[in-house]
């Protein structure tokens, strides 16, 4: 009974450990990819030169 209890005592904190990472990994995944979609679509829309009046 006493292994039970020292495997749950090691064992819950490492589970909410590991899914709090998920989670961090997550949310860094998807900043990262919104970030370098913006970039690629800043890229592609091509600017407005205000040279042209000239």
């Amino acid at each position: 009974m006493g292994g039970a209890i020292t495997g749950g005592a090691i064992g819950v904190p490492f589970v909410f450990a590991m899914n709090f990472l998920e989670l961090f990994v997550a949310f860094l995944q998807a900043f990262i990819f919104a970030l370098l979609t913006s970039l690629y679509i800043g890229a592609a829309v091509e600017t407005h030169a205000h040279d042209d009046h000239h």
